[in-house]
């Protein structure tokens, strides 16, 4: 404060959240307290020192609230493709109508098929559905496309019958098909909206977040076209070099605010929020965003990014843990559960194998909980939410998973792949690399 004053901070204290009563029993409000003491000296650090003034702050931490997508690409209205994108390890969630252009077998690959959407088909006896489908697998076709892979849509999906409900295909089917590759069970539509809820990140939550600042969390407020400031001063940039690991701010936590600051606010009732910053696009070359985007844009558009890329940092996909048949519904492998024994590929390209000796098993020594990691330089690796739309194009590996407030358009060219990251629903996200803030301030006390 002067020449003959100094601020010092002279303790700080972490202990437990308060605890409250609720029903008779003790709920904690929050992961840790931590309690800050400052104090103002003069003659600091001599004989003659004294404090002149105290200061006490006390803050709850709790832990940061990442959003739980359920697949790699969410749509909460309508999705609507043109191009060839391919999305993998998980399902693609729409909540409303869906418009593959009735391309199923380019654009959803088969997967380990489905009694419904909740559990797979059983049996490991002659005449048992998994029996014969592992059976035949590897007796005539050793690959699979998927096993993670499924589509579910709470309205109609083009090019099926309206009416219809898929469920796994009759092994008869499957033969006179000659291809396992043919099995669309992981197709489900008709679902209901409230049945595929949408990950909804709340603007004022996390736009708080933002402003609150710290290591590796970034605010922006618009400027023009895909230009932002960065704190609301200083030189605009466009969005691409803002998020570009390699010459931008790194991996982190970035917040692009709506045009007025507001919260998305559809004025006129169409379906649209009208106060998102105009649409654009990141065009062509070595783009490489890492953390999570929150993005008020009124469609966000990747075109001409390549698949690889030198200039890339490289990041390690994780793929999903074997498929099993979750007959306790724990959500959770146990020991005696069937599960398929995948042979995983050093490529993200590559297809995956069942082992021919055992295409499944029962035992939990032999079953994989995760694949092993494959080394690559995506595009984009964490989530990315926009509460308008998105339209993937190009060629651009994501590694994570993208929400789409306002629905899924265009993707008229190019061959995109989304790879989702199954850590997220194990609650084993955010990895450390992505340097995203595991707490959040949740309560301010002052003036102690």
């Amino acid at each position: 404060p002067s020449p003959t004053l100094r601020a010092r901070i002279t303790r700080i204290d972490v202990y437990e959240p308060p605890i409250f009563m609720m029903g008779g029993n003790q709920v904690r409000y929050g992961i840790a307290t931590v309690k800050v003491t400052a104090g103002i000296f003069m003659h600091d650090g001599t004989a003659n020192e004294v404090q002149v003034a105290e200061r006490v702050v006390k803050a709850i931490l709790n832990e940061t609230p990442y959003p739980k997508p359920l697949g790699p690409l969410q749509s909460c209205t309508e999705l609507n493709t043109g191009g060839d994108f391919s999305v993998h390890w998980g399902p693609t969630i729409v909540t409303d109508a869906a418009n593959i252009n009735a391309n199923i077998d380019n654009k959803n690959d088969s997967g380990f098929p489905w009694e419904n959407r909740f559990i797979h088909i059983s049996g490991t006896n002659p005449g048992d559905d998994l029996f014969e489908w592992a059976d035949y697998a590897v007796n005539n076709d050793l690959t699979m496309e998927d096993p993670w892979a499924g589509f579910l849509a709470g309205g109609t999906i083009t090019g099926i019958d309206p009416g219809a409900f898929p469920y796994p295909l009759d092994m008869a089917d499957i033969i006179a098909t000659g291809h396992i590759d043919h099995e669309h069970s992981n197709i489900s539509q008709s679902q209901g909206a409230d049945q595929l809820p949408c990950p909804d990140m709340d603007y004022a939550y996390w736009k708080e977040i933002a402003l609150r600042g710290g290591s590796k969390v970034h605010y922006f407020t618009h400027d023009t076209d895909d230009k932002f400031f960065l704190e609301g001063q200083g030189t605009s940039r466009p969005f691409r070099d803002w998020t570009d690991v390699v010459i931008g701010e790194g991996a982190g936590f970035y917040f692009f605010d709506t045009v007025d600051g507001n919260p998305p606010t559809d004025t006129d009732a169409d379906g649209f929020a009208d106060n998102l910053t105009p649409s654009f696009q990141v065009n062509g070359g070595s783009w490489a965003a890492r953390g999570l985007i929150f993005m008020n844009v009124e469609e966000f558009q990747t075109a001409g990014i390549s698949d690889s890329d030198a200039s890339r940092p490289d990041i390690t996909m994780f793929a999903p843990g074997e498929p099993y048949v979750d007959a306790n519904y724990n959500q959770q492998y146990d020991d005696g559960e069937t599960h398929l024994n995948i042979i995983y590929p050093a490529v993200h390209t590559d297809g995956y194998t069942l082992d021919v000796g055992t295409p499944y098993s029962i035992s939990i020594a032999d079953y994989q909980a995760t694949g092993g990691g494959i080394v690559t330089d995506a595009a984009l690796s964490g989530v990315l939410y926009n509460s308008g739309q998105f339209d993937p194009q190009g060629n651009a590996v994501i590694f994570g998973s993208i929400i789409a407030k306002e629905g899924m358009v265009g993707g008229a060219g190019g061959t995109p792949d989304i790879y989702f990251d199954e850590r997220i629903t194990k609650n084993e996200w955010p990895p450390a690399e992505l340097e995203l803030p595991r707490v959040v301030i949740t309560s301010w006390e002052t003036d102690l």
